[in-house]
């Protein structure tokens, strides 16, 4: 697909970050814009995933968008005694934890409440 990219570094209230835009046209009326965002100083490291992100993306026939399964997002109420853990385990993707807590907001060391209400996502 053809597309254009454009870098920046701006000042975010975390500190210098590196902004990469990525417009790709899919037809003449169907663009997809990317924006990637990491620490000025991590953006090295996390270059080549964001690559691999893009170089992912491929037209489909019709039949085979016809078996791709969605994903869902469920939002649960956080018992007694679940963990950041539990929750993740119940995750249809890679890097569960990860994901589930950057879907929900929580840094590394945050913890679940009872009653808080959480986000996962199921096939």
């Amino acid at each position: 697909m053809p597309g254009s990219t454009a870098s920046k570094s701006s000042n975010l209230r975390n500190g210098l970050n590196k902004i990469k835009l990525v417009a790709l046209r899919h037809t003449n009326t169907r663009i997809f814009r990317f924006l990637f965002v990491s620490k000025a100083r991590d953006f090295g490291r996390f270059s080549s995933q964001f690559r691999n992100t893009i170089n992912s993306l491929l037209n489909i026939s019709y039949s085979q968008a016809t078996e791709v399964v969605p994903y869902r997002l469920k939002v649960k109420a956080v018992k007694r005694g679940d963990t950041v853990r539990s929750f993740a385990r119940q995750m249809s993707v890679n890097y569960k934890e990860e994901t589930f807590r950057v879907i929900n907001g929580l840094r590394r060391h945050d913890t679940l409440r009872p009653g808080q209400l959480v986000k996962i996502i199921s096939e």
